[in-house]
């Protein structure tokens, strides 16, 4: 799963985000916030925000923000009926 973000690409995968601010030439793991080894079902973004959907069959799911490029991640899961 790939999403740009400004000039920033993200990249959700089993087990990592990433983010690349060279064009992809180079791949950081941004995982500060996120549970172990998370399966990224969805990226998206918003201005600023940046937002990713896990879903895993060892119930890491929920939805997760950041405001910093993937620095650290946020449980935003308030509300919602479901983590599923």
């Amino acid at each position: 799963i790939l999403i740009a973000s400004g000039s920033n690409i993200f990249a959700g995968s089993n087990g990592s985000v990433f983010l690349s601010t060279n064009s992809g030439t180079n791949w950081n793991s941004v995982n500060n916030g996120l549970p172990t080894n998370p399966t990224v079902a969805c990226l998206a973004s918003s201005g600023s925000n940046v937002f990713t959907g896990l879903n895993s069959l060892g119930g890491i799911n929920g939805v997760y923000l950041s405001t910093n490029n993937g620095t650290s991640w946020l449980d935003i899961n308030q509300g919602l009926t479901s983590r599923n």
